[in-house]
């Protein structure tokens, strides 16, 4: 009971003299109403004084184009402020379509500052509604990404169907004729005053002529008030493989003084070999690697064009050196009697030895041969890389 009696005094002791300390404290030193003042003796903590940081600030982020004419360049200018307080920096993303380019005038803007990015977009060969977005970075922790934004709608004016011209497959020593609709969905008369070829090297290989579309063909082009047939005849003697060239047209349109048409193509022999794993530049064809109790069988074409496409006889050459085996099917007409094709089975027999023809050379490659009776390609060869393994 005494003890118990000692605690409450002490502790009734204590709180007295506690609140005797604190009135005397107050006395000492009244508050006049501001924040302490941090000091060697002060038990205050004051905030630390806010970060520097960058704020990326802009009106828009998105425009509107309105309506624009195919075969154009549109630009608009998206300009950005720096609202913060360290330097804004920004980069380049992705664009939505490599119709779209966005450019800064710069990549580092001081606060207070500004910077400008061009949004370009070429409208090309395309119609209708379009939405298009350039991706950027900055610094600014709020906005790390950010999104530019340009719509609208392409209207033609005049357009071209189809929008080029393609040539593929076709022989060196025929002739080749394409055609092209050149539209004018505008009011005014209009004309083809000249042209002339943007490869000048090659020009002579081509011929271009053109007519007036008639009032029937015209109907058959929704909302089109005239235009002209353009025909383009590839000549004989261009060189085998991939060609390029560019019809320039000039117009009296004001709208649309000069007109550019794309043509490409291949040129190819006479007889080419076409199927599975077939390589047309190295003239090769891959079987891959085969094994032994399997054996292999593939069927590919040999096809024909030119004036001999109807007559050419085929007879494969067998080579002991290679387990292939070679057979030829019955020879058959397609696209209106102006290509033959001939089923040529590759076969490699089960139970054949093993080899190794999978190197990355031709030299390592094994060689087939076929006679033909074609009076300018007498025989006709190709390589094949497989390996066969038991």
């Amino acid at each position: 009971m005494k003890i118990i009696f000692k605690l409450i005094l002490a502790a009734t002791i204590g709180i007295a003299v506690g609140v005797t300390t604190a009135s005397l404290r107050v006395a000492m030193n009244p508050w006049d109403g501001n924040p302490p003042v941090a000091g060697d003796n002060t038990p205050y903590t004051l905030p630390a004084p806010a970060q520097e940081r960058s704020n990326l600030d802009f009106d828009s982020s998105v425009f509107d184009f309105g309506s624009l004419d195919t075969q154009t360049k549109a630009s608009h200018v998206f300009r950005i402020r720096n609202a913060g307080t360290a330097t804004l920096k920004i980069s380049k993303g992705e664009t939505s379509c490599k119709c779209v380019v966005g450019d800064l005038d710069r990549t580092e803007i001081p606060p207070g500052e500004t910077a400008d990015i061009t949004i370009t977009l070429e409208t090309n060969q395309r119609l209708g509604q379009f939405r298009e977005t350039a991706t950027f970075f900055s610094n600014d922790p709020l906005h790390p990404r950010f999104d530019l934004e340009v719509s609208g709608q392409i209207k033609a004016k005049v357009w071209a169907v189809p929008a080029e011209l393609i040539f593929n497959q076709i022989t060196a020593d025929e002739p080749a004729t394409r055609q092209i609709r050149l539209l004018c969905y505008q009011e005014e008369p209009w004309q083809v005053l000249e042209y002339q070829w943007e490869v000048a090297e090659t020009a002579r290989y081509y011929q271009f002529d053109y007519l007036p579309l008639t009032a029937g063909q015209i109907k058959e082009e929704p909302d089109a008030k005239s235009g002209y047939m353009l025909r383009v005849t590839v000549k004989p003697g261009l060189p085998y493989g991939a060609f390029q060239q560019k019809i320039l047209i000039k117009t009296n349109l004001e709208i649309r003084p000069e007109i550019s048409i794309p043509i490409q193509g291949t040129v190819v022999g006479d007889i080419t070999v076409a199927g599975p794993g077939w390589n047309a530049d190295q003239d090769v064809v891959y079987l891959g690697t085969i094994n032994s109790r399997q054996g292999f069988r593939q069927r590919m074409l040999l096809i024909v064009r030119g004036a001999y496409r109807k007559e050419v006889k085929f007879k494969p050459i067998e080579n002991p050196v290679l387990p292939v085996k070679l057979s030829l099917g019955e020879t058959s007409e397609i696209n209106n009697g102006l290509i033959t094709h001939t089923p040529m089975i590759i076969e490699i027999p089960k139970g054949s030895r093993p080899v190794n023809h999978l190197g990355g050379q031709p030299s390592d490659w094994g060689e087939i041969t076929i006679e033909t009776t074609h009076p300018k390609v007498p025989k006709l060869r190709f390589f094949v890389r497989f390996a066969v393994v038991e």
